[in-house]
This record gives structure tokens, C-alpha cells and sequence, in this order.
């Protein structure tokens, strides 16, 4: 006999259109401290518990949380939302040279991870992310990304250098393009709002909370 799926103990969160949902949280970030951060676009919300998750491959070691922030109403909260402050997003890409001469390897393009990217664009200005596209069921990269700049005027440079070159850790000697194809803004219904996590060694370091608006 087939046999019923166990219900969710947990109810699913309402969507009366008065909350916004903040994802993408630091580890060790407090409802508390999101409180105080909303606060600053105008209004204070009351915020829900976080929910922790391990991110996806290849960074299963980092935690990344997600909570809600319910506003008294829908203008309060679109008022507060329009108030953030977001980023502004670069698509890049990059490949194998297929001469190879001294500008990259031939055959399979290298796996540039997010950290590199983040270095070599902070060049240009404060980024507060990078994202590289991968395959959704074998996680390996398409070889392209998104990289997020805290100012709009940085991205803008990005865009207009057109391509970068960089070396890789794991093959220090070669020199691989990244070409820069456009800047794009977030969507109607989302913020990436930067946020500064401290300064060490004298870098600051810059990460961000992803609000959503349902």
C-alpha cells in the first residue's frame, strides 16, 4: 500500500506581501543585528529566527543564513526596500587559449574559483561577491561569473577594460584571460546590499545580504 508523505512540521511562511525574505547571511549574524541593519532604510521590522544551510558545491564548509523581516504593512515595507543600497553585478567569462602561448593552456578552460575572481576585479573598486555559474547536477564550472561591485561607477571601469588577465594558484607560471561582457543591475524584487565585515591586515573586507521582496 502507498503511504503518505510525512507533512512539514513547519509551517510555511506567510506572503501577504508585508515581509521580506534576507538570505545570503554571514555566519554568526544575529536576528538582532539584521534588526538593526533594516532599521537603517527607514523602518524597524520584526525579524524571525535565522536558518542556517551549507552552501553548495564546491563551498560546503561555509554556513549561509536566511530569515524574514515582516514590516507593519506593504508600503512600509516597499518604502524600506527601495531605501537599500545594491550592487551592481558583472558578467564575465573565460576559456582555454587555443594556441596556448603563454596566455593560457589548450583543451578544458582552468576552474577559477570565486576567490580569485574577487581579487583580481577588487582592481577596479570594492566587490562584494563573486558567483561562478555551474552545472546544476555535477557542479562543475560553465566557466563564466558574476561578480558584484559595492559602487556602480567600479563596475562601469570593469566593463569598459573589456578583458583581464590573471594567474592562477595552481599554475602560477601561465596567464589566462577573463573577458568582461556587461554590467546588470538587480531585478525589481531584489537587493544584493552590501555590507562590511571588518578590517584586517588593512583590507576591509566586503560581503552581502540578499533581500528579497515576494
Amino acid at each position: 500500500a502507498k503511504q503518505k508523505a510525512p507533512s512539514s512540521t513547519i509551517p510555511p511562511p506567510p506572503t501577504d506581501g508585508t515581509q521580506l525574505i534576507i538570505a545570503h547571511i554571514p555566519h554568526g549574524y544575529t536576528p538582532q543585528y539584521i534588526t538593526q541593519w533594516m532599521s537603517m532604510a527607514g523602518a524597524t521590522p520584526e525579524v524571525t529566527d535565522i536558518t542556517w544551510t551549507l552552501c553548495e558545491p564546491p563551498r560546503v564548509t561555509e554556513w549561509r543564513g536566511e530569515c524574514d523581516a515582516f514590516y507593519a504593512d506593504r508600503e512600509e515595507r516597499d518604502a524600506c526596500f527601495y531605501m537599500l543600497p545594491t550592487c551592481t553585478d558583472v558578467h564575465v567569462a573565460w576559456g582555454a587559449d587555443p594556441k596556448g602561448k603563454g596566455r593560457g593552456a589548450k583543451g578544458t578552460p582552468p576552474d577559477i574559483t570565486e576567490a580569485t575572481l574577487m581579487r583580481v576585479f577588487s582592481a577596479f573598486g570594492e566587490v562584494a561577491g563573486a558567483r561562478v555559474l555551474r552545472h546544476p547536477l555535477l557542479g562543475t564550472s560553465r566557466y563564466s561569473a558574476f561578480v558584484s561591485f559595492v559602487h556602480k561607477d567600479d563596475a562601469i571601469s570593469a566593463v569598459r577594460a573589456r578583458e583581464m588577465e590573471t594567474e592562477l594558484p595552481e599554475e602560477p607560471n601561465k596567464l589566462f584571460i577573463i573577458r568582461i561582457a556587461r554590467a546588470k543591475s538587480q531585478g525589481d524584487d531584489s537587493r544584493k546590499v552590501p555590507i562590511y565585515c571588518g578590517t584586517a591586515s588593512g583590507h576591509t573586507y566586503v560581503d552581502y545580504l540578499l533581500a528579497l521582496r515576494k
